[in-house]
């Protein structure tokens, strides 16, 4: 009898976990500790944590934790505020890093290594938009027209190479792509999703996303036609691949996030200036949503994140919204009753 086949989420969780070994080789018994206290944390954000911590000990030069002062914690935070080139980093990563401090700063106190928790006494970074990140944001989602020439490219397997994907692979990706554009879904869910996650009679997709907070999409009946095809196909496949993946590639492997990014690319070879991305397709869907219900509430639920200066960019297409409605089937009904 074969092994019960991993889920998304438990090969994540390994993967994540093999990589945390890898980088704890030879650490200290401080580390280790530090490791533990980490413990109702994902594995990502185990791992994520630790890698700016070694950062951070790796630029103080001090071989022991037992020396560290209250300075190599300011100087850590006022180095990163620049990039080798000079360039400001985002506020964001500042603030992430801030946070992987803080947390190994508790925990040195917490074990009497510190004499006190130096990153209190430190500031958190300010969230912050920069000329050039709104930029970028400009171009950060596709316009009624981008989308209309990129669905169609997606229908017709064009890639701008000769020889156009197989059958099976392209119903694949249609069916990735449809789901980004109907329910604005995070790209290191989709990987994660499994079989058992679709709930074809009922029309919907339960899925784990970031924090471990589980979210259920009602999906509309054009993307369902979708996933029923793809699932035809997979139906021939499975048993020779024996996973449980919604998604997999030709190798029988999960897609990864990598992968996936490679098939939102590969369509938009007629679209010019933008690099098409699950995030634009995750930020085309929220300004579509947007601009079909004006309901800026609805948008944060179904994007399960909070208001931030990227909408005060993002939300700007009206005409966006009507073209989506046309393959959409009037899809902001079906968002409306999947808002949670």
């Amino acid at each position: 009898m074969n092994e019960r086949v991993q889920t998304g989420l438990e090969e994540e969780k390994l993967k994540y976990k093999r990589k945390i070994e890898n980088i704890m080789k030879g650490k200290s018994k401080n580390l280790q500790d530090f490791l533990l206290y980490m413990h109702d944390l994902s594995e990502k954000t185990k791992y994520v944590y630790m890698c700016d911590v070694l950062k951070f000990l790796k630029f103080t030069e001090k071989e022991k934790e037992e020396d560290l002062e209250l300075r190599d914690f300011v100087s850590y935070m006022a180095k990163i505020q620049d990039k080798d080139n000079g360039l400001e980093t985002v506020s964001s990563y500042q603030i992430a890093v801030y946070s992987a401090l803080k947390l190994f700063s508790k925990c040195m106190f917490a074990y009497k290594i510190f004499s006190k928790n130096y990153m209190e006494e430190i500031a958190k970074p300010k969230k912050r938009e920069q000329q050039r990140t709104i930029e970028r944001r400009e171009k950060s989602y596709l316009t009624p027209e981008e989308t209309q020439t990129y669905l169609y490219n997606v229908d017709h397997k064009l890639t701008g190479k000769t020889r156009k994907p197989s059958a099976i692979w392209s119903q694949r990706d249609i069916a990735v792509i449809k789901l980004f554009l109907s329910t604005g879904v995070r790209c290191a869910a989709l990987s994660n999703m499994d079989i058992e996650n679709l709930n074809m009679d009922k029309g919907t997709l339960i899925v784990t996303d970031k924090g471990k907070k589980v979210h259920t999409f009602i999906l509309i009946p054009k993307v369902l036609d979708e996933l029923q095809k793809w699932l035809a196909y997979r139906d021939q496949l499975v048993t020779a691949r024996d996973t449980s993946a919604l998604f997999f590639g030709k190798t029988g492997k999960r897609l990864s996030t990598s992968a996936i990014s490679d098939i939102t690319k590969k369509y938009a070879c007629n679209i010019k200036g933008k690099t098409i991305s699950p995030h634009k397709l995750r930020a085309t869907y929220g300004t579509t949503l947007y601009n079909a219900t004006g309901d800026i509430v609805l948008v944060q639920k179904n994007l399960h994140h909070g208001m931030s200066p990227f909408w005060s960019v993002l939300l700007l297409s009206k005409p966006l919204c009507r073209f989506l409605h046309s393959w959409t089937d009037n899809a902001h009904q079906s968002h409306v009753r999947s808002s949670f």
